[in-house]
């Protein structure tokens, strides 16, 4: 039970800031620093076969523990952090959307044994 209200409670919160973020013209540069508590970045974007960004994807990131549900911004793209005790190595991306096939997902691991960021693409098809 508490699985599910937590992933009731991710969505709310992923959907809230994205919303703000549309408002906000919002863009991910992973060279600008954050000022924000540390976690493991992860961030990537949505495509169709073609090469488009794709919007409203949700993206969900499957850990040993609990899954994390975004949806892509107006850009196609995502960001979130994880707390710093999701190894890359155990997270499992999926990425869907209405009407569209379920495609592969890319991901890219940071260098050496560094835990971020890393970085997904979804790759839907139609």
């Amino acid at each position: 039970m508490l699985s599910q209200l937590t992933r009731v409670f991710v969505v709310t919160a992923c959907l809230a800031a994205t919303e703000v973020a549309l408002a906000a013209g919002y863009s991910f540069d992973p060279s600008i620093p954050r000022d924000e508590k540390p976690g493991n970045v992860y961030f990537g974007s949505a495509k169709d076969a073609n090469g488009d960004f794709v919007q409203g994807v949700t993206v969900v990131l499957q850990t040993p523990m609990v899954e994390y549900v975004f949806v892509t911004d107006i850009t196609g793209r995502f960001r979130v952090e994880l707390d710093t005790a999701q190894r890359p190595a155990d997270v499992k991306p999926r990425c869907s959307k209405a009407g569209y096939q379920p495609g592969r997902v890319i991901t890219r691991l940071p260098p050496g044994n560094a835990l971020t960021p890393v970085e997904m693409n979804c790759v839907l098809e139609r």
